[in-house]
């Protein structure tokens, strides 16, 4: 929270901006909406004047159960009070109403062959549920064969953008240039 803080210190105003996570920056973006709907004691807080362009979670974290030893350090549990922020597919509906304030658009990015698909799609459906009847696009796209961060695995390797890299890439330059 404390670089979009920054970033909208010098200026820059939240509708030019794309906040985009892939993997457990996924669940960072989401910390984020979080946040700014319900601030957390322990996190600096983050007012927008408007809503973000938009929110890009490319195969985001959001169930812990997929790995290995994270939340030791609460015995290997997170806190019923932590949950919402720490494990988003864990949420209830209502967790997320009022996101039409954050972002008017998002768009979650995950694999057919995702190690995180099932939790990615408990998550789908329970955002869903909590931003219905507000003003809030959404985009779901499941890449065919797709597994964890291969798109950018591939565009770091300097590789001929996939189909949904391409997606993406489209996605985000409509939001900052509409």
């Amino acid at each position: 929270m404390t670089a979009i803080n920054h970033i909208l210190s010098s200026g820059i105003s939240p509708s030019d901006i794309v906040i985009t996570g892939d993997s457990a920056g996924g669940m960072l973006a989401l910390q984020t909406i979080s946040n700014i709907l319900h601030t957390h004691q322990s996190i600096p807080s983050v007012k927008i004047s408007t809503p973000f362009a938009g929110m890009l979670l490319l195969k985001p974290f959001v169930y812990r159960k997929h790995a290995k030893g994270y939340g030791t350090r609460h015995g290997g549990r997170t806190p019923e009070s932590e949950r919402n922020w720490i494990e988003p597919a864990k949420a209830p509906p209502e967790w997320w109403q009022g996101t039409e304030k954050v972002t008017k658009n998002v768009s979650i990015v995950y694999g057919d062959r995702e190690v995180f698909k099932d939790g990615i799609v408990t998550f789908v459906d329970k955002f869903k549920e909590g931003v219905k009847g507000e003003k809030v696009d959404i985009q779901i796209v499941e890449e065919k064969d797709g597994i964890h961060i291969a798109s950018v695995l591939e565009a770091g390797r300097g590789l001929e953008p996939s189909e949904v890299a391409k997606i993406m890439a489209g996605w985000v330059h409509e939001k900052i240039t509409s």
